[in-house]
């Protein structure tokens, strides 16, 4: 993944690659795109869009009956540094191909081993 700082407070991420699971014929390519908002050195806010297309039609990346090549996914959240090995942290996503199958909400926790 890649980042570039816009402002003080602002910056963006984003990434591309491949990802085979052997399921298919045809590996996946991934991309997306994200939004990160640093307030403080605690705090940061996220909104961030990634997306899969495989050249061969999905059955589980669309509505019942239905094929897509395209998997677009919706992520949003908060992140909280609590010391500098621990950080917890919130988040929504959601699949837009299936809005009403897919809506995930989270909680986590990161902890900095070494």
């Amino acid at each position: 993944m890649f980042e570039n700082n816009i402002t003080e407070f602002f910056s963006i991420g984003y990434d591309i690659g491949v990802e085979w699971s052997g399921e298919t014929h045809r590996p996946d390519i991934f991309f997306g795109a994200g939004l990160n908002f640093q307030p403080t050195d605690r705090w940061c806010f996220f909104i961030e869009s990634y997306n899969r297309f495989n050249s061969e039609k999905q059955e589980d990346w669309a509505r019942p009956g239905h094929r897509s090549h395209f998997n677009c996914m919706g992520e949003t959240g908060v992140s909280y540094i609590v010391t500098p090995r621990l950080q917890l942290n919130m988040y929504s996503d959601i699949c837009f191909n299936e809005p009403f199958k897919y809506v995930n909400l989270g909680v986590g926790m990161a902890w900095l081993l070494h």
